[in-house]
């Protein structure tokens, strides 16, 4: 794609962000706030001054995982995900004040934003965009970060400077609960709700959201999908069942060695012909 900034700017982008991100580096949750903000902008392409023709910046499919999870690389970077769940140094079960902030910025990306040249979209409406995709491709471990639970956990909590974005959590919650994929962002994999919010209280507080709205019934089903979805010993008992099917027997149901020095296992009817 010819599109401006090139890809180049938004690593550099990326890379400032994630630097800054780190509570034990940045000057505060103000600094914090105005990094994610700045990068949403970035991303939406609205720097560019025309609002009627905008292009987005150009990026390395690569990069989006390092965006995500960060990079223990030196210099170390914290994760967009390791943000949007940062907690609280002096309040327990509470998030930084920027955590807020960062899953917003995390839901713009995964679920509102296009790639566009000239006001022109690039993918189809409703196909999961790229940053989807590479989120949707994280396991259950690299998501934990995201502390979900803190977000959806109660109204007043996220009502408050230091509570989550309820909203904006359980939009994430059900895109990874009905399109989450294998770890290659090939098969559909979606997870189970239990898996994102392991607490009951977190669990009924993304069911109240939930209830009443168009897709309740889409998830609903693509957790009953997830819940009957074989497991890796099922399919292996499978396997060996149908290895023990497959064998070739006699009429006597003797089994038979089929290997090339294997001695001649005659079958009733030839032994009484």
């Amino acid at each position: 794609m010819n599109m401006e900034p090139g890809a180049e700017r938004t690593t550099i982008e990326i890379k400032n962000l994630l630097r800054n991100l780190d509570p034990q580096k940045s000057t505060g949750h103000k600094d914090r706030k105005a990094r994610l903000k700045h990068f949403r902008f970035y991303m939406s392409g609205e720097s560019s001054g025309n609002s009627e023709r905008i292009t987005t910046p150009e990026y390395y499919d690569d990069d989006l995982p390092m965006l995500f999870l960060g990079s223990d690389d030196n210099p170390k970077m914290y994760g967009l995900l390791s943000a949007c769940g940062t907690p609280s140094t002096e309040h327990d079960h509470m998030l930084k004040r920027s955590a807020r902030t960062a899953m917003s910025v995390l839901k713009f990306l995964v679920l509102e934003f296009r790639d566009m040249v000239d006001g022109r979209p690039l993918n189809p409406e409703g196909e999961m965009n790229s940053f989807a995709i590479a989120l949707c491709s994280c396991t259950k471990e690299q998501l934990k970060p995201m502390n979900l639970e803190l977000h959806v956990s109660s109204v007043e909590e996220a009502d408050s400077k230091r509570g989550g974005a309820r909203d904006d959590a359980c939009e994430i919650i059900f895109l990874l609960g009905t399109k989450h994929l294998d770890p290659f962002g090939e098969k559909p994999d979606p997870l189970l709700l239990e898996d994102l919010l392991p607490s009951s209280t977190a669990r009924k507080a993304f069911w109240d959201w939930l209830k009443g709205r168009p897709n309740e019934t889409e998830f609903r089903d693509a957790q009953n999908a997830a819940k009957n979805k074989p497991t890796i010993e099922d399919l292996a008992q499978t396997e060996e069942k149908d290895k023990k099917v497959d064998e070739p027997r006699n009429e006597m149901g003797i089994k038979i060695n089929m290997g090339d020095d294997a001695p001649r296992v005659w079958t009733e009817s030839e032994l009484s012909a």
